[in-house]
């Protein structure tokens, strides 16, 4: 390839690229963001109803879960809501991610914080476009938020704000603010994994040892949304397996299991 053939592509994917972010955040993100939530969550329900194969529960009915439930994560697929995943996804723990180490050592117990010149070795090795002081002081202000006015939901702060502040293109991880909650999917044996929005959030949730958070469940291995099936299906509870009885009173199955816990 000549050095002029080469730059012709460098162009066009540059081109391509700048095109796709355009497209995502002003064509697909603006429009959607006025949607009311109403009419979002009933838009899931007639998914989960006309489409067998997604699952059963609403994104936005969202789940109260205790911090250190949340022990993994991944990064990309599993992603989409309501998807059913018939494969298992590789995950991490969430306390061994530099940016929560990170995070631990600025905002931890002050035994277990490390000097400004290690923090940043480590956030210099991470794919963080940012500036480190940029980085530090946003978190701070989280921080000192979660501090003072206790942990609250996307839509809270959203709400708190004038009208005319309400749409923002940018540091929403989702295309509608409701669904900008902490996001998790489930394994099929029932383990959370965060992926998607929300990690600086649960990390201080975790650092200050908040009680529970709001969580959006967005995809489920197919193993457990089979329990899901199972309890939402059932009219006794001596008709569930043993693992459905063994996990019912777990987070992602109180929107299903009232009749069941209240017998």
């Amino acid at each position: 390839m000549t050095v002029k053939a080469y730059r012709r592509n460098c162009v066009v994917k540059y081109i391509c690229s700048f095109y796709q972010s355009f497209k995502f955040k002003f064509v697909t993100t603006v429009p959607l963001a006025w949607i009311p939530q109403r009419l979002l969550y009933w838009a899931f329900e007639v998914r989960s109803y006309v489409i067998p194969s997604v699952s059963d529960s609403n994104p936005l009915d969202l789940r109260w879960v205790d911090p250190k439930l949340i022990k993994y994560q991944h990064s990309g697929e599993p992603y989409r809501y309501q998807k059913v995943y018939s494969y298992e996804w590789e995950m991490e723990l969430i306390e061994d991610h530099p940016q929560y180490l990170i995070l631990k050592r600025m905002f931890g117990n002050r035994s277990e914080q490390s000097g400004p010149n290690e923090m940043i070795e480590i956030f210099n090795k991470m794919s963080v476009r940012r500036d480190w002081d940029d980085y530090r002081k946003e978190n701070r202000e989280l921080f000192e938020s979660m501090i003072e006015k206790g942990y609250k939901t996307q839509r809270d702060i959203l709400l708190s704000k004038p009208i005319s502040r309400r749409i923002v293109l940018y540091g929403n991880d989702t295309f509608h603010h409701s669904l900008n909650e902490i996001s998790v999917s489930v394994t099929k044996n029932g383990e959370f994994s965060r992926g998607g929005s929300g990690f600086h959030r649960l990390a201080m949730a975790k650092i200050l040892d908040v009680s529970k958070v709001p969580v959006v469940v967005r995809g489920r291995h197919k193993s457990w949304q089979s329990i899901r099936d199972e309890i939402r299906n059932s009219d006794s509870i001596n008709d569930l397996s043993a693992k459905a009885r063994n996990n019912i009173h777990h987070p992602d199955l109180m929107d299903i299991n009232q009749r069941f816990v209240d017998s």
